[in-house]
């Protein structure tokens, strides 16, 4: 007799995930573009280019009050969590 258990995928903590806020500077940052291509997916157009500039920061904060979290433009665990990657647990 086969039994079917439910697979629950463990989520990395949140704590290991960078805290990412606007830097107008040139400087193009692979965990800025995984931020980007994440707002993408939830419906949030911004261009993948690894810049956090002005519009990243008013996407992060429209997708954060679409989530009911505090809405400052910065990318910390709440919002990872929020974007389902990571887990708030420790």
């Amino acid at each position: 007799m086969q039994t079917t258990n439910a697979i629950h995928m463990e989520l990395p903590s949140c704590r290991y995930f960078p805290l990412l806020k606007r830097n107008d500077g040139v400087t193009q940052n692979e965990d800025v573009r995984y931020l980007q291509r994440l707002l993408n997916a939830n419906g949030f157009s911004v261009t993948t280019d690894g810049g956090f500039g002005p519009k990243t920061q008013q996407a992060v904060i429209n997708f954060q009050k679409q989530q009911q979290i505090v809405a400052d433009g910065i990318v910390g665990p709440k919002t990872w969590n929020k974007l389902g990657v990571c887990s708030t647990i420790f």
